[in-house]
């Protein structure tokens, strides 16, 4: 079981640090000239991102590529969702790594706890697919609030983003029933 213990810890501090690098490069860096360089040029005939047609600079063109994927908003905040979730997920095995759930009277509340403790005790990659599925659903809605949400993106707005998203996949990756929790105390409108 220590091993077990140790190989999440190793992820999970591993996840983490990849996180800070990714928040650090999104919040810090622009990806517009990266871009740029992959838009295609006005020159007809000539492939984008390699100048003037040249394979010998398609290396370039590929770093370019992943500067601009790791850089600009939207990609970069799906990569910090995923981890985020996968940390959630590392976390919750390392908090449940020798227990069992609870046993209680009412059969109800035992089930649910029974459920708590399936997604407390699963695979943290789960958690990282649970993140990506926050990821999207809040792009959707960024999308549908905005025509061109991430045109010019400020470090503020990125902020805003990047840490709600986070926060968001993390709890999701951590325990989603504590989100169906949540959701079950919101007032509904009445069925007629």
């Amino acid at each position: 079981m220590k091993r077990e213990a140790s190989r999440f810890v190793a992820i999970g501090v591993s996840a983490l640090s990849v996180w800070v690098v990714l928040f650090a490069a999104g919040l810090l860096l622009d990806s517009e000239p990266y871009r740029n360089a992959l838009a295609p040029p006005h020159t007809p005939g000539v492939a984008a991102g390699v100048p003037d047609g040249d394979p010998a600079s398609l290396p370039k063109s590929v770093r370019t590529f992943v500067c601009a994927a790791l850089f600009y908003t939207p990609v970069n905040a799906a990569g910090l969702a995923m981890l985020a979730a996968l940390v959630g997920g590392c976390a919750s095995r390392l908090a449940t790594r020798d227990g069992e759930p609870p046993k209680l009277d009412d059969p109800i509340e035992q089930a649910r706890a029974e459920r708590r403790f399936q997604f407390l005790t699963e695979s943290p990659a789960v958690s990282m697919l649970r993140g990506f599925a926050v990821y999207l659903s809040v792009i959707a809605g960024v999308s549908v609030i905005g025509a061109s949400p991430f045109a010019t993106t400020t470090a503020e707005s990125y902020l805003r983003l990047a840490g709600t998203l986070s926060l968001l996949a993390f709890a999701v990756g951590y325990d989603p029933s504590r989100l169906q929790d949540l959701l079950d105390g919101l007032p509904r409108a009445k069925k007629r």
